[in-house]
């Protein structure tokens, strides 16, 4: 798995900027869309005809993938990244879910967080919802995340050998421009917002552990898709998920550790700390899958 999907929204802010998205120069991640090349255009002829929830995904350098389901199009998304992803050697992105255009939203995704973070305020250092709660739960590893029976219980203060940080951190990371910041929860199509410029990476910080191998190849498809976005192993590396209540973001933290990133931060008190502090926010899209649910 080699890839990223970046998908924008219409920008959405909690908090105001004075100045207007035209006056930041700053250059967008997706200036343009991808055009489709003649094996694309035959695929999405295949694509067009099938009557159910579905999506399709192209690269630059002519694969696509595409999926189909009863239920919703939450796993045809999932599976079409994946499987264009299988092959592609420059990044995926979302063409269609249903009969609705998708690439132009990656160019919205790109103006609205460069707009964001232009004018962003950097709060006052205290703590925000429950990022600073301490439950006394102990330091996990990946041999124990396994024994989290839900995602959402209580987190530890701290993980070993992984920078804790809170809010008024964040901000001065992303104002500086030194950090990548990685959204670990699912994506669904009708879902809540993140933090502008955030890698929405499905299926980084699900529990695997208890299915045997089944960890090994989520870590190795987490390496593959990060090649392509921070293929230098020094740089920091943000995770982060709903609150302190949220085990999506430690877990994501233990496997890059693993897979030998040195400088991941955890981001303990996740999106909802960041609102609560008023930060500017936008419409979480999907970047990338580790997994096929197929």
């Amino acid at each position: 798995m080699k890839h990223i999907l970046l998908a924008g929204l219409t920008l959405a802010l909690l908090s105001g900027c004075a100045s207007s998205p035209k006056s930041n120069n700053d250059p967008l991640l997706y200036p343009n869309p991808i055009e489709l090349d003649r094996s694309q255009a035959e695929m999405l002829k295949k694509y067009d005809g099938l009557a159910v929830n579905k999506a399709i995904a192209i690269s630059a350098d002519g694969h696509s993938g595409y999926s189909f389901a009863a239920s919703s199009t939450d796993i045809p998304v999932r599976s079409a990244m994946y499987w264009c992803q299988q092959y592609a050697a420059t990044p995926c992105r979302l063409h269609k879910i249903n009969d609705k255009e998708f690439q132009g939203e990656y160019q919205a995704f790109s103006r609205g967080s460069n707009y964001a973070l232009k004018d962003i305020l950097v709060p006052p250092a205290i703590n925000y919802h429950l990022e600073g709660f301490d439950w006394g739960i102990p330091a996990p590893t990946l041999a124990t995340q396994a024994t989290v029976q839900r995602y959402d219980e209580p987190t530890p203060l701290n993980l070993d050998g992984i920078t804790t940080i809170k809010t008024a951190e964040l901000a001065k990371l992303l104002l500086k421009k030194q950090a990548v910041m990685i959204d670990t929860r699912e994506w669904e199509e009708k879902r809540i917002v993140t933090i502008p410029n955030a890698l929405v990476i499905d299926w980084a910080g699900t529990e695997q552990t208890s299915i045997p191998g089944r960890e090994e190849k989520l870590r190795k498809s987490f390496e593959e898709v990060l090649q392509l976005v921070v293929p230098d192993k020094s740089t920091p590396i943000v995770t982060f998920c709903y609150s302190a209540k949220c085990w999506f973001s430690i877990n994501a933290a233990l496997r890059l550790q693993a897979i030998g990133y040195s400088n991941v931060l955890w981001f303990r008190g996740g999106i909802d700390s960041w609102v609560a502090a008023g930060l500017p926010i936008v419409p979480a899209v999907p970047h990338a899958t580790i997994w096929s649910p197929e």
